[in-house]
């Protein structure tokens, strides 16, 4: 675009501006949906019928994770035979802490408004890519109309309040998105733009450093600050976006990489182990092959895969039509678009920069998610794009923004019944554990405690034993592992007290027997197991013996 052309379209963008006082009523009307945005997304976790979180990662490790790092307490935890060693605490903290201090209802409705703040993030982003020639009052409709999209969202609205972390590191990540497409919007120039694309890219590190599952939203923030570098024909965007991300990503994990690779010889230990070989992992990658696309045709079906709910998006029960509605909306929208394009023999040409590094951030992470993950989990910040692209797609066709907020409002209502999902939860008490402890405090200061998962997930019982305890947490991913093996030489082998927290249905549980006999090298004793009563259902601690694996397994 020529200099004369920046320049038209950023006339364009001033002469669109709204008078001062109808900027100031779209404004403290924005604030007032967002407001109420945030109030309904507590009120929906909160609800009497929802009840409060005990999902498997909350019970398995989230709890128990957040202690250690809370108390100080991470070096009993150094390594852990868990898959999830290398993942930072910071994801589920900002649960931890609302939950430490308010009853389980409180803190579901306070967690789920501070997830609720990625609605008001949606609604900015969706009016700085809608077409300015709508007008400040038609894209503000279409702001609105892309949080009812968003917020009817399968994963979000089943996560909200909830301690997956997914819904929390979504919002710096979709705020370095925002930042992105501010830096690029017409006649954006100079040291100002500069520091936006640096505030980008820090916040995309920092939300890559709170959970690595956002590594693909990095990248595909990255390729729109190329796409913006292109339109602008100057490589700033792409330079100060990257040395943000750098500094972000140091910022918030740099100190957890290092010592976790001091640790384990890997900073993301274990996953691509293939490239850092830590002696603690074989030289072979982990990857979940339950999830994820395998091949061209099998991404192509994942929005009908997302419509049905099956367990190759999620391992619990979950649906969303808006990814079929997406891709049919999105061929009407390229059909409208390129007949109204073939038509139209005059015309200024709008500068499409932030509309086009939109796109090109949904599609590039949205693919780079499809093939390292396919969990529906991980996929929460593109969940919530969706309506922003759903609003667009439907701009494209519809053309009228009070038309699209409509639609778009019955298209909200009539998919919230069908979009579910369903994490695990109890009745809402006073307390959440309310664990009866007596046990597990006998248990003597020489012992080595392990909270068997493949039984029942049970971490989160660990912070209560005595003081200086070995504990240790046991997953099957590790059961060949030389992790496992140097647990077994190091500490098994010479512990004086060995104790197994297994699950409810203990003893009844011969498969579970056998791993810990074959694999493990211990031998439970259910004569003298006690029961741990809490709000959940009984656990039982129960001592063990080690009698070593057989040489095959060894």
């Amino acid at each position: 675009m020529t200099l004369t052309g920046v320049a038209g379209t950023a006339r364009a963008e001033q002469s669109s501006r709204p008078p001062g006082g109808a900027k100031r009523a779209l404004g403290v009307a924005g604030l007032v949906f967002d407001v109420v945005a945030i109030l309904a997304c507590a009120a929906w976790a909160a609800r009497l019928s929802a009840g409060m979180d005990v999902s498997w990662d909350l019970l398995a490790y989230h709890q128990y994770y957040s202690w250690l790092f809370v108390e100080g307490h991470m070096h009993l935890a150094d390594p852990e035979p868990y898959v999830n060693r290398y993942q930072s605490p910071l994801a589920e903290l900002p649960w931890y802490l609302i939950d430490s201090h308010l009853s389980p209802r409180a803190a579901t409705a306070v967690t789920a408004a501070l997830a609720g703040v990625n609605l008001p993030l949606i609604r900015r982003i969706t009016m700085r890519v809608a077409p300015s020639q709508l007008g400040p009052g038609g894209r503000w409709l279409l702001g609105v109309a892309s949080c009812l999209l968003a917020g009817v969202g399968a994963v979000f609205s089943m996560e909200l309040g909830m301690s997956a972390g997914d819904v929390i590191v979504s919002i710096p990540m979709l705020g370095a998105v925002l930042l992105l497409l501010q830096a690029g919007r017409p006649g954006s120039s100079g040291r100002s733009a500069a520091w936006l694309y640096v505030g980008a890219g820090a916040l995309a590190g920092v939300a890559v450093g709170m959970k690595l599952t956002m590594a693909n939203y990095a990248i595909g923030l990255g390729a729109a600050a190329v796409s913006l570098a292109v339109a602008r024909r100057t490589v700033r965007p792409v330079w100060c976006t990257a040395v943000g991300g750098v500094v972000g990503l140091a910022v918030s994990a740099g100190w957890w990489f290092a010592d976790v690779w001091r640790l384990t010889g890997s900073p993301v230990f274990p996953f691509y182990n293939t490239i850092f070989h830590s002696p603690l992992w074989g030289d072979y990658d982990v990857r979940d092959d339950r999830f994820g696309a395998h091949g061209l045709m099998d991404a192509l079906s994942y929005p009908w895969l997302m419509a049905q709910g099956t367990p190759r998006v999620l391992d619990v029960p979950m649906r969303d039509l808006r990814w079929v509605l997406l891709a049919g909306l999105l061929l009407l929208a390229v059909a409208a678009t390129s007949w109204r394009a073939a038509r139209r023999r005059h015309g200024t040409r709008a500068d499409v920069g932030p509309l086009a590094a939109f796109w090109v951030f949904f599609a590039v992470s949205g693919v780079l998610w499809l093939f390292q993950f396919g969990i529906a989990r991980y996929a929460v910040t593109s969940e919530l794009l969706t309506g922003t692209a759903l609003v667009l797609c439907l701009v494209a066709v519809l053309r009228r923004p009070a038309v699209v907020l409509v639609v778009a409002a019955a298209l909200a209502v009539a998919m919230a019944p069908f979009n579910e999902g369903h994490f695990y939860h109890v009745p809402f008490q006073k307390g959440r554990f309310m664990v009866e402890a007596g046990p597990l405090r006998s248990v003597p200061l020489d012992s080595v405690v392990m909270a068997v998962n493949t039984s029942a997930p049970s971490g989160y019982l660990l912070e209560y034993l005595p003081a200086g305890t070995r504990r240790h947490i046991y997953q099957g991913w590790f059961a060949h592992s030389p992790l496992l093996a140097k647990l077994r030489n190091e500490q098994l082998s010479t512990a004086p007290h060995i104790y197994l927290v297994l699950g409810p249905a203990w003893p009844r549980q011969p498969r579970v027997r056998q791993e810990l006999r074959d694999d493990v090298g211990l031998v439970v004793d259910d004569t003298r197991c006690l029961s741990v009563h809490s709000t959940l259902p009984v656990r039982h601690l129960c001592p063990a013996r080690y009698v070593g694996v057989p040489t095959s397994r060894g």
